[in-house]
């Protein structure tokens, strides 16, 4: 991901557009216009927090575009 990065995302928000949830519409229409970052923390909680493929497999088949969700992981360290 770029240092260009439009907005900070949190897990809530994320979760909230992957399982088409109250505000998650709000979340799609922001990256529709913006990239965006989450902290290592918040996607920890994401990737712990979401149901099994089988749960979420009916969520992306009836949304395509909510299943061509591109996450690039990149990693960085702070510096003393």
């Amino acid at each position: 991901m770029s240092d260009a990065a439009g907005f900070v995302l949190d897990a809530s928000g994320l979760l909230a557009y992957l399982l088409a949830e109250p505000g998650g519409d709000v979340v799609r229409d922001t990256f529709a216009e913006q990239a965006a970052v989450i902290s290592a923390v918040n996607w920890a909680e994401v990737l712990t927090r979401l149901p099994r493929p089988a749960q979420i497999s009916p969520i992306l088949t009836t949304d395509p575009e909510r299943a061509k969700l591109q996450i690039d992981v990149e990693v960085r360290l702070a510096r003393p």
